[in-house]
């Protein structure tokens, strides 16, 4: 053989195996990672594990939303045939994902949501997942409970003579607020429209109209401009400022009125008088001190601010409608925390609707957070005793419920038309906040209705809905304290029955 056909096949051969034994060394020693990465993932799989969401409970420890299998359970519903469910506007909703949409869901879903895990399963050779405890996994972690201020039983109240009003009046909806005085813990709120993405008692904003006659009425006192017995002038129901005419609601004429009588009678004339004594800039102080035109900070999304300008803006004539509850606004919490600082000695307290976390137990709880002293607790027991007249012989009086004193002012706005400044006819808001007992307050109550039928009034339309209200929780708290009542009987009996066996 020619030694050149040799040499030349030794040295293809050689390049060969040198080729071969390069590929064997590049496939063993640097692609090793990834052929065992490719290996993995043709024998084992990655599995998410989806986390628990924590359980939300009222404040007597009732379930109001929980999960099962995978699905967000809400406990109380208002109808099966609709789906809606109590406090919906509170609690929210989650979506598909699982996050929490609207409400509490939404905004505590980092602590309820808890964190996802993980687990890695090997497959067999049709490629079936089976689970095995050798390989690594991270366990995943229950979201933390949440449990609210809400009682369930008044939240189921409040909505049903919500609802039943509104329909009553053919209204376009309506909000009710229950909220305990000194602590500012909400109780329940109802809403109509029921909707988990919307809450319209702190997203909606409204002009209070003479609710607000309370708040002037309290900055008077406090500022010793007028006294209870101090008359107004109440112009036989119509006066002119700057050009525009201020006439008396329902075409009433007053004449001298006390500073009493102006506040029982919602006298808009009445009002304007009390605002030229205090003037803008002291109106403005103690409207942006009961909490008007800034956020309460409640743990709930879309909190809205209302609406308050600063007094350098006002007019003559914008002052004089600020003082009887037009040219503000805002929303029924506001006016609800406003009325329990008039309860509360004159301190404004934040309000409340997460009263605990828990993660087996509790980790975090809520306290009472007094925000500042508005008025004196002189001026607000003169409040009082004005406020509880109006409902025992005023515009109110439709609120009375009796043996029980309560405080109270009624409310009736006209609305802006939609797109102007000018007030839409007959289209109105009517309100009533009130506080009770009296002599010493435990709940303040608002209720708002919207648009009801040929421009209902609040002493006509949401006076009668709070007397409901009030009525009714009235009667579930009797019925607890016989309840509690009777097992401390049984629980006494029990013992005296025990003792006599054991001396016997």
């Amino acid at each position: 053989m020619n030694i050149k056909r040799v040499n030349f096949i030794s040295a293809l051969g050689l390049i060969i195996w040198a080729v071969w034994f390069g590929r064997l060394c590049w496939l063993q020693i640097f692609c090793a990672p990834y052929s065992k990465t490719l290996a993995k993932k043709q024998h084992e799989q990655r599995i998410g594990l989806l986390s628990e969401r924590g359980k939300i409970f009222d404040a007597q420890m009732r379930v109001l939303a929980f999960n099962l299998k995978g699905k967000r359970i809400y406990s109380y519903l208002t109808s099966r045939e609709s789906g809606q469910y109590l406090a919906a506007s509170i609690l929210g909703t989650v979506g598909k994902d699982g996050e929490g949409l609207g409400g509490i869901e939404w905004e505590y879903d980092a602590i309820l949501r808890g964190e996802n895990g993980w687990a890695i399963f090997q497959k067999d050779a049709s490629g079936k997942p089976h689970y095995s405890p050798e390989y690594p996994q991270r366990i995943p972690k229950a979201g933390m409970d949440l449990i609210l201020t809400l009682d369930i039983d008044i939240q189921s109240t409040a909505q049903m003579v919500l609802k039943e009003t509104v329909q009553k009046f053919q209204a376009k909806g309506g909000t009710i607020i229950i909220m305990k005085v000194k602590t500012g813990e909400i109780l329940a709120v109802a809403n109509e429209p029921l909707s988990p993405l919307k809450n319209q008692a702190v997203e909606e904003v409204f002009e209070p109209g003479s609710t607000f006659k309370a708040f002037l009425l309290a900055a008077a006192l406090e500022e010793k401009v007028l006294n209870s017995s101090d008359s107004l002038y109440g112009a036989n129901g119509q006066i002119i400022i700057a050009g525009d005419t201020i006439r008396e609601a329902e075409g009433h004429k007053y004449g001298w009125l006390t500073l009493s009588g102006a506040i029982e009678k919602s006298s808009n004339i009445c009002a304007v008088e009390i605002s030229k004594r205090l003037g803008p800039q002291r109106i403005y102080q103690y409207a942006r001190s009961f909490g008007f035109g800034c956020r309460t900070g409640i743990d709930l999304s879309g909190e809205a601010e209302g609406f308050l300008t600063t007094p350098e803006t006002w007019s003559i004539v914008k002052t004089a409608n600020i003082s009887f509850g037009q040219g503000l606004s805002v929303t029924p919490l506001q006016l609800a925390c406003g009325f329990a600082a008039l309860a509360n000695k004159g301190i404004l307290i934040a309000p409340r609707i997460i009263k605990a976390v828990r993660n087996g137990e509790i980790v975090q709880e809520s306290s009472p957070l007094p925000v500042r002293k508005v008025i004196s607790e002189e001026t607000a027991l003169k409040v009082r005793e004005i406020l509880v007249k109006v409902v025992e012989q005023g515009t109110g009086i439709r609120a009375k419920v009796e043996g029980l004193q309560i405080a109270g002012k009624t409310g009736t706005a006209q609305k802006k038309a939609e797109g102007q400044k000018s007030y839409a006819k007959g289209k109105t808001v009517a309100s009533f906040a009130g506080y009770f007992p009296a002599e010493d307050p435990l709940l303040v109550i608002v209720v708002i209705v919207d648009e009801p039928k040929s421009g209902g009034s609040g002493m006509l339309v949401a006076a009668p809905a709070f007397k409901r209200v009030t009525e009714m929780i009235l009667s579930q708290l009797s019925q607890e304290k016989i309840q509690i009542s009777n097992i401390k009987n049984q629980n006494l009996k029990k013992m005296e029955r025990e003792e006599k066996e054991l001396n016997f």
